[in-house]
């Protein structure tokens, strides 16, 4: 091979022994490479799915990818979440190897297609083309044909809506459904995580030519989203089977060994068991909250500090939903602290959250009081006297309740209740109004079938806003800002600190002490504080999000029994919610950007990391998750999810709490598919965070010696020098789909090769060259086209050494997703139907309409 085309290759991180398979593969009447086969070793599932597994050359040259007979086996067999088959740690695509065309090559030969691989039939698809499987992925469901709705964002049936042809795919961690030709209208794949799954809409078709009588149309919702994330077309009996196969995934637990309540058999352990067995994470994820930082940071170990920190609960044993180290004045002792916990619902005792540095208010946090009509405990009341002492400017300590009063009184009915000022002097208590778990899921619940309302008529568009007041989630939104605004007053303008409990501590506790942390401190509106933020004031401090977003938690039967789906609740959400209503209102004040949330949102749901499993720091730690799984603030860091209007302001935020200012937050709830629907605003986002990302990657590249040595080379001739221009502008629009090291590498090498070439283009072909900055996707399409067209004019004419060029740049298109383009899918419309539909929710009882108990409670 030239010199050349081997550092080209480099530059993409392909090996030259590789390079000469898949070119024998591209080109089967070449020479045959002399180098010897590698030996095919086995490789469990989790290690081969993490080798990308590229099939797009199936439908451009014939080349297709045999089912291997493992995993078949491992498909049919007892053990459908392990799939193993044959390969090695190849840098190639598998379909590309010349031994995975042998039985195929010799059967279109028998079958008269003279043996040359360029005219055979391709076998079914049993992985996904254009999407790898992560490690510890594995498929759970025979692949099967479906036809996806191009507009299944809207919503609803519409009259010449066309239809694609594509597959479905369920793995462990997702549906991936990928068009089977390449298309323009339509984005491919669509992945959809399995634990982020809300419900499924059947509908039957009735009436329409092309409607077959078995066939009805399939509407997968999201959790948290007004609109379809995926529309299929399937039949009555595979659209059964792909609703029995997510309901093993989605329903509430009631033995220890079903996959909601079976940590060590999620995909987030798979994943970092794959991981650590291909050495790539061999030691565990430095901590993101580092408590006693932190402590120090906030001037508690300040020898004339009044707090000190205790280890009380360094097992677990005071409060099992608490994290390790607590910190309490140092005026009372671990007895008192122990005594106390014990007359706090769920033993969580208040103990401080946040302190002003250069101050002395504070903001602790708690359950309710155990008090009912007539209980007290001295210990209890010592230590609110204790927290209020810490403070010499204002002796009086304000006690913020969330719940509204009646809620308040019933459980004081119940033996809980709240703090009585004849019986804890110094303090001052106010009830903020936030409705509990079920009022909120109701109040969602209404908002997200007004945004996802099919109807376009006028009628029903006039009564949108009624509507809109009347499902109160915008109102419920602003009464949780209007809360922390209230605490940060409190904070700034008298010194004065404050107690924030609701019931059990672990709900709106963390909303509103998240949120006013959030105003008054700066630090925490950094990309590296926010994480912070959350892990100390959500994660360390027991918010249960496997059973508010009804994920993956061991059963734990002490208190509530087994976990309900009616304990769902969009808690957390409500507060990411709130932020992005500050960040809306602050748009230089935080480091992060809208993209960032949603892709939070994503995270939380998906379980694809082990950083949100789970119901306590205490579980998450009895299993292991910090090391036996990835991090979930890794796949946080890339440039798209930053704000480049940043700039650091330690002012305390005052927020616009009118109505007026609080707005839905359209572009998450009626994503579809995305995690995020694209904004007007956020485009320039999207090319800053694209530019960056190419600027470091570009940065790292010319640190290393390939690169030069390849801007050092001399010029190419022939049909490359021709066809360089149009594979740049490809790798450039291609580069962000495509792994770092080889779309910037790629880019920037072939680049190069254009601006040293000018004066060998002038007798070449014209070829039309793609913008870089084409936001569009069908634009790496485009450059695929021309370079596929100048391709062929050349390859009549080509000498030896074009040959050698042409095959170079078809490994270039190889290597960049989506380059070399297939024919398009023609449209199918679809006629004017009518249908009957059936709603399948997989979270029972969370759409039942709220009690008046369950109101007040």
């Amino acid at each position: 091979m030239p010199p050349r085309q081997a550092e080209l290759l480099r530059a993409l991180g392909v090996e030259k022994p590789s390079c000469s398979r898949l070119a024998t593969s591209l080109f089967p009447s070449s020479s045959p490479s002399t180098s010897p086969a590698r030996p095919l070793r086995s490789l469990s599932g989790s290690t081969a799915a993490s080798c990308k597994l590229n099939t797009e050359a199936e439908g451009a040259s014939g080349i297709g990818l045999s089912m291997p007979s493992a995993l078949s086996s491992g498909l049919a067999g007892d053990d459908p979440l392990r799939a193993e088959f044959d390969g090695d740690d190849f840098s190639i695509p598998l379909a590309s190897l010349p031994s995975a065309h042998q039985a195929s090559t010799a059967a279109s030969a028998a079958n008269g297609n003279g043996g040359n691989g360029a005219l055979r039939a391709s076998p079914a698809r049993t992985l996904p083309s254009t999407c790898a499987l992560h490690g510890g992925e594995a498929l759970v469901l025979v692949p099967f044909p479906a036809k996806h709705l191009a507009r299944a964002g809207i919503g609803g049936i519409f009259h010449n809506t066309p239809l694609h042809a594509g597959m479905l795919f369920m793995t462990n961690l997702r549906l991936i459904w990928e068009v089977s030709q390449t298309c323009d209208e339509i984005a491919s794949p669509i992945c959809v995580p399995i634990y982020s799954i809300d419900r499924m809409r059947k509908q039957k078709l009735i009436g329409g030519a092309s409607t077959a009588d078995s066939e009805l149309l399939l509407d997968v919702y999201q959790k948290y989203g007004a609109r379809a994330s995926l529309s299929l077309r399937v039949s009555d009996e595979r659209a059964s089977s792909l609703v029995s196969a997510v309901r093993t995934f989605l329903d509430a637990p009631t033995q220890p060994e079903q996959l909601r309540a079976n940590v060590l058999k999620s995909y987030a352990v798979a994943h970092g068991t794959a991981l650590a067995a291909l050495g790539k994470q061999a030691s565990p994820p430095p901590a993101v909250f580092d408590p006693e930082r932190e402590f120090q940071r906030q001037g508690l170990y300040n020898p004339l500090s009044h707090w000190r920190v205790t280890r009380l609960n360094d097992k677990y044993e005071l409060c099992g939903t608490y994290p390790r180290l607590l910190v309490v004045p140092r005026s009372i002792s671990d007895d008192d602290v122990a005594r106390a916990a014990a007359f706090r619902s769920g033993r969580r005792v208040p103990v401080l959250c946040w302190k002003d540095a250069f101050g002395v208010a504070c903001i602790c946090r708690s359950s309710q009081p155990m008090v009912g009509f007539k209980s007290r405990c001295a210990q209890d009341e010592k230590l609110l006297q204790a927290i209020g002492d810490t403070n010499p400017l204002e002796a009086q300590l304000a006690i913020i309740d969330c719940r509204p009063r009646v809620n308040a009184e019933l459980n004081r009915a119940k033996g809980k209740g709240y703090e009585q000022a004849a019986e804890y002097v110094n303090t001052r208590l106010s009830f903020m109004n936030i409705e509990n778990i079920h009022v909120m899921r109701a109040s969602l619940r209404a908002f997200l079938q007004l945004l996802g309302a099919r109807s376009a008529d006028v009628k029903d568009m006039s009564s949108f806003y009624t509507e809109l007041d009347k499902c109160g989630w915008l109102e419920h939104v602003r009464v949780v800002l209007s809360t922390a605004e209230h605490v940060t007053r409190l904070i700034v303008e008298k010194r004065t600190s404050v107690l924030v409990h609701c019931s059990d501590g672990w709900d709106r506790t963390p909303q509103v002490t998240a949120l006013a942390q959030l105003l008054l401190d700066s630090s925490f509106r950094t990309r590296q504080g926010f994480q912070l933020l959350l892990h100390k004031e959500w994660l360390a401090f027991g918010h249960q999000f496997a059973l508010r977003c009804g994920t993956i938690a061991p059963l734990d039967r002490s208190k509530h029994g087994a976990p309900s789906d009616h304990d769902q609740s969009p808690v957390f959400l409500q507060f990411v919610d709130c932020v992005w209503q500050l960040t809306e209102q602050f748009p230089r004040e935080f480091e992060f950007n809208a993209t960032y949330l949603a892709t939070l949102l994503h995270l939380v749901l998906s379980c694809e990391h082990g950083t949100f499993l789970c119901n306590s720091e205490s579980q998450r730690d009895r299993f292991g998750l910090n090391h036996r799984s990835t991090s979930v603030w890794d796949a946080l860091l890339a440039p798209r999810c930053l704000n480049y209007n940043y700039v650091d302001n330690p002012q305390v935020l005052s927020p616009d709490l009118s109505a007026s200012a609080i707005k839905p937050w359209y572009g998450y709830y009626c994503r579809g598919a995305a995690a995020i629907k694209p904004e007007p605003l956020s485009l320039a986002e999207a090319k800053c965070a694209e530019l960056a990302s190419e600027l470091e990657q570009l940065r790292a590249q010319m640190k290393g010696p390939a690169l030069a040595d390849a801007l050092a080379a001399p010029a190419p001739t022939g049909a490359l020098a021709a066809l360089a221009p149009a594979a740049a502008g490809a790798m450039v629009v291609t580069s962000t789909s495509a792994p770092p090291e080889i779309g910037a590498a790629a880019a920037s090498a072939l680049g190069s090769i254009t601006d040293s070439m000018v004066h060998t283009t002038a007798a070449a072909p014209a070829i039309p060259q793609p913008a870089a900055v084409a936001p569009a996707p069908p634009a790496d399409e485009a450059a695929g086209v021309d370079l596929l067209a100048a391709l062929s004019e050349s390859s009549s004419r080509a000498t030896p050494s074009d040959e050698e060029d042409a095959a170079a740049a078809t490994i270039l298109l190889s290597a960049a997703p989506r380059a070399v383009p297939t024919a398009l899918t023609p449209a199918v419309p679809v006629e004017a139907e009518e249908s009957v539909e059936e709603m399948i929710s997989f979270t029972s009882g969370a759409d039942a309409p709220v009690t008046a108990e369950e109101a007040i409670v």
